[in-house]
C-alpha cells in the first residue's frame, strides 16, 4: 500500500511538472514577444528622431535615456535566446528514471534557474517604449516648421538646414563669413560659424573668428559671437570696437546674400562629427545641472565666465600691433614687410580629461614643453609679453604659446610669426590651420 501511494505521488508529480513546464515555455516565449515589441517601439523612436533636427537639450537627454534602455534590452534579449538551448537539455538531463526518485529530487523538479527574463523586466522596458512613442511625437512636433516661425530669421534657416554665407571685398577690406548647420544622431542641431575680416591697409585691425556651438530655436548666433570676441580679447586687453561693429553687420547681410547652394557639406561633415565629439563627448553635460559648470569642478568656472555654455570650441586670431607692441621685434626682422605677429586664443570649454583631477598648464616654446603654475587668467595675461621677449631674444623662434588645462575644458594661447607668403594669401586654409591647432593642443592634453 505504502508503496502504491509513493509511485502514485510521484506519477502526480511528474504529471505536474511536465504540464507546468509546457504552460511556462508558452509563457516565456510571450514574455519574449513582449520585449521584442518594446524594443521594437525604441528602435523605431531612435531611427525617426536621427532623421529630425533636435534643438531642445531635455530631448537629446530622453533620447539618450532611450537609446541606454534599448541597448540594455537587446543584450538581455540574446542572453536568453543564448542560455535557452542550453537550459533545454539540462531540463531533459534532470528528469529522473522511476528507480532513482527521491523527495530531494522531486523538490528539484519545481526549480528554475534558468530565468534571466522576468516579467517585470519586460513591463520596464514596455514602459520604456510607451515613452519613446511619446518622445517621438514631441520631438516631431518641436521640430516642424510651424515651430520655427517666431525663431531667430538667421537661425530658422540654419535650422531648416541652409547653408548661409557671404564673401565682401570693398577697397582695401574684405569680409567673409559661412555658417554649417550640422544634425547628427544624439547630438541635436549644432553649427560652425567662420568670420573673417582684412584690411590690407590696416592689418592690425585684421581679425578670425571659427565657434562651434549647439543650436535652438532661442540661439541668437551673432550675439553669442560678439560675446566669445569680447571676452577672449578681453584677456588680452585688446580693444575690440571695430571687430564688435563688423560682427554686428552679419545678421543683415547673411539674410541679404542667402547662399544655400553655393556650398557643399562634402569633406565638411565628417570633419566636424570628429573635432565634435573630441571637444564634447557628452552634448548634454554642463546643462543638465543648469546654467554653468559643475558645481563640483570648481577650475571649469575660469571657462564658464569666457563662453557661453552652447559653445563648444573658439578660435580667435589678430595681430598685434607693430607700432605700440613690437616696434623692436619688427627692426630686427631681416624682411622688414613682414606683417606682426599673430596672436591666438584656442578654447574647448567642454574637452574632458579623464583621471584629471587637478588643473595645470605648459609653457610651449616652438617644439619644447616645460610645466608652468598659474592660473587660465594669468597664461593669457603674459602670453604676449613673454612671447615678444622670446621673440627678441630668439630670432628663429617661430611659435610661442600658453596651454591650461583642467578636468573640463583646456585652453591655448600663443603668439606666431606669420610668414609673408601665407599673409599674400587671403585666408589661407583658416579651417584647417585651427583644426592643426586644436588637435595639437588635444595631444598635449593626453
Amino acid at each position: 500500500m505504502v508503496g502504491s501511494a509513493v509511485i502514485q505521488e510521484v506519477v502526480s508529480r511528474v504529471s505536474s511538472f511536465l504540464l507546468g513546464k509546457c504552460e511556462d515555455m508558452e509563457s516565456k516565449g510571450h514574455i519574449i514577444e513582449r520585449l521584442e515589441m518594446a524594443l521594437a517601439e525604441m528602435e523605431f523612436a531612435l531611427e525617426r528622431s536621427v532623421k529630425l533636427p533636435i534643438t531642445d537639450v531635455s530631448l537629446l537627454h530622453r533620447r539618450k535615456v532611450i537609446k541606454h534602455a534599448y541597448l540594455e534590452a537587446t543584450n538581455l534579449l540574446e542572453k536568453h535566446k543564448r542560455r535557452q538551448p542550453q537550459q533545454e537539455n539540462k531540463e531533459i538531463e534532470r528528469i529522473p528514471n522511476g528507480r532513482s526518485l527521491s523527495s530531494l529530487s522531486l523538490i528539484s523538479l519545481n526549480k528554475d534557474e534558468s530565468l534571466c527574463l522576468s516579467c517585470s523586466d519586460v513591463q520596464r522596458f514596455e514602459w520604456f517604449a510607451d515613452c519613446a512613442s511619446k518622445f517621438v511625437r514631441d520631438v516631431e512636433s518641436g521640430c516642424s516648421l510651424r515651430h520655427y516661425t517666431f525663431c531667430n530669421p538667421l537661425v530658422r534657416r540654419l535650422l531648416e538646414g541652409k547653408i548661409l554665407g557671404y564673401e565682401r571685398m570693398q577697397g582695401t577690406q574684405v569680409r567673409h563669413c559661412y555658417i554649417w548647420p550640422m544634425c547628427f544622431e544624439g547630438r541635436g542641431v549644432e553649427a560652425e560659424l567662420q568670420y573673417r575680416y582684412e584690411d590690407r591697409k590696416m592689418p592690425e585691425k585684421d581679425f578670425r573668428l571659427t565657434l562651434m556651438l549647439r543650436l535652438s530655436e532661442s540661439t541668437d548666433i551673432v550675439a553669442i559671437a560678439i560675446k566669445c570676441l569680447l571676452s577672449l580679447a578681453s584677456q588680452f586687453k585688446l580693444v575690440t570696437e571695430s571687430a564688435e561693429g563688423e560682427l554686428s553687420l552679419v545678421p543683415n547681410l547673411l539674410l541679404d546674400t542667402c547662399n544655400s547652394g553655393a556650398l557643399s557639406l562634402v569633406g565638411i561633415q565628417p570633419q566636424y562629427i570628429r573635432y565634435s565629439d573630441i571637444f564634447r563627448p557628452d552634448p548634454i553635460c554642463c546643462k543638465s545641472k543648469g546654467e554653468g559648470f559643475s558645481p563640483e569642478n570648481i577650475i571649469s568656472a575660469e571657462l564658464s565666465r569666457i563662453l557661453p555654455e552652447p559653445v563648444m570650441f573658439a578660435d580667435f586670431r589678430c595681430y598685434i600691433s607693430a607700432q605700440e607692441e613690437c616696434g623692436g621685434l619688427i627692426r630686427s626682422m631681416d624682411d622688414a614687410h613682414r606683417p606682426p605677429p599673430e596672436l591666438a586664443a584656442l578654447v574647448t570649454p567642454h574637452l574632458v580629461q579623464e583621471g584629471l583631477k587637478e588643473s595645470y598648464a605648459y609653457e610651449v616654446v616652438g617644439f619644447k614643453e616645460q610645466r608652468r603654475d598659474g592660473s587660465m587668467q594669468e597664461m593669457s595675461e603674459m602670453v604676449r609679453s613673454q612671447a615678444i621677449s622670446r621673440f627678441i631674444r630668439q630670432p628663429q623662434l617661430t611659435d610661442y604659446g600658453m596651454l591650461w588645462i583642467s578636468p573640463h575644458g583646456c585652453a591655448y594661447y600663443g603668439v606666431q610669426k606669420i610668414n609673408s607668403v601665407m599673409a599674400s594669401v587671403p585666408g589661407a586654409d583658416d579651417s584647417s590651420k585651427t583644426k592643426r591647432a586644436a588637435k595639437r593642443r588635444r595631444r598635449n592634453c593626453g
